[in-house]
């Protein structure tokens, strides 16, 4: 796969962290998808590409601590982060926020507690403020816009809104807050 990545001029490898093995156990098939993903890890290193994992929910790293853990167990690890994946499970964006650290790539769409993809309106991530924390630490990743177009009527039209509201706020457009820009934005705690 590296070779592959190589010469077709890619610069990264996403894979799962992984789930659950019954048979195992939640401790043991962690530590598997540690020892695998070091091995992943080194093959990348030696490729010049860069490995990450995107947390989910239903994974071995669905909530943000087990994220950390991940990053912290296998070293040069980094993660392609969407905050969708953890504010459907309840979490806020500041149990989110300290992923950026570890973050290489992001996906971004609107959600609510319960549901990955939601239409604007329904949606309560608020992109102004993960641009701010984001720019606050030198970031310089991608962000790449995710819709469901089974699950979103208009997914072009939600692109195309969400990526206008992220273009204004890194080139430092938005400084009202995104009530005040009508951007139907929520802030998360």
């Amino acid at each position: 796969m590296a070779t592959f990545c190589r010469e077709v001029g890619a610069g990264s490898i996403l894979m799962s962290p992984g789930t659950v093995h019954e048979a195992i156990g939640r401790e043991a098939s962690v530590a598997m998808a540690v020892s695998e993903l070091r091995l992943m890890q080194e093959v990348c290193a030696r490729s010049g590409l860069q490995l990450s994992i995107e947390p989910h929910w239903h994974s071995l790293a669905e909530s943000p601590d087990m994220a950390r853990y991940f990053c912290e167990h296998v070293p040069g690890l980094r993660l392609t982060l969407c905050y969708a994946h953890f504010v459907a499970q309840g979490y806020g964006q500041r149990d989110v926020e300290p992923l950026h650290a570890c973050t290489h790539h992001m996906h971004a769409r609107q959600a609510k507690v319960g549901f990955t993809n939601v239409p604007r309106d329904e949606g309560i991530i608020d992109y102004a403020r993960v641009i701010r924390a984001l720019a606050s630490i030198g970031w310089d990743g991608v962000i790449c816009l995710e819709y469901n177009p089974k699950l979103i009527s208009g997914a072009v039209a939600e692109m195309e809104w969400l990526k206008g509201v992220l273009e204004g706020h890194i080139r430092g457009i938005g400084g009202a807050s995104p009530a005040q820009q009508g951007t139907g934005l929520g802030e998360t705690p």
